[in-house]
């Protein structure tokens, strides 16, 4: 079924809301600084179509692609994603993707980092592997399934880093897809 921003498709076991960026996204892009603004609209060049994208500048701070739900009454398997980065100097130490909620934040590493090619990641939302939790007053440890059906049923951000390096750089998003389980 098509909607406005994306399309959903349903099956027996599981719903699935996609976005390829075709048509104009409906993305922001939110910094550790806090800001925050629309991604750019790339007409081409995207996994294939359009793709959301930004950049920074040398020495700037790391940013995020961010997405806000809230979905109740169902587990979430996970996000997948198809992500492009390009940038020059170090590569900068933060985590790759965040799951935002009102009293923690659930944050993990994406392996391989991306590259100036289009990287296919899935993450899963209903295993903790991988993941730790960051509480509010800076507490670190891995997480459990717990902490992550708090993030995402209390109504939850999710971002997925563009920033990678210290120098200038660029990165771009598309074929992003939300898989529930009923």
């Amino acid at each position: 079924v098509g909607t406005s921003d994306g399309w959903l498709r349903t099956h027996a076991t599981a719903v699935v809301w996609a976005w390829d960026f075709d048509a104009q996204p409906h993305l922001s892009v939110v910094d550790e600084d806090g800001a925050s603004g629309p991604t750019d609209h790339l007409l081409s060049g995207g996994n294939p179509g359009g793709a959301v994208g930004s950049s920074g500048p040398d020495g700037g701070p790391v940013w995020y692609f961010a997405m806000d739900w809230i979905w109740h009454w169902y587990d979430l398997a996970g996000v997948g994603f198809d992500l492009r980065a390009t940038g020059a100097g170090a590569e900068i130490a933060r985590p790759g993707v965040l799951l935002i909620g009102p009293s923690l934040t659930i944050e993990r590493n994406l392996d391989p980092p991306p590259v100036d090619a289009w990287t296919r990641y899935f993450v899963s939302l209903d295993d903790p592997t991988g993941w730790t939790r960051r509480s509010r007053d800076g507490a670190v440890a891995p997480a459990t399934l717990g902490d992550l059906r708090v993030a995402r049923d209390d109504g939850w951000e999710f971002w997925i880093r563009g920033r990678w390096t210290s120098g200038a750089g660029e990165a771009a998003l598309d074929n992003l897809s939300v898989e529930l389980r009923h």
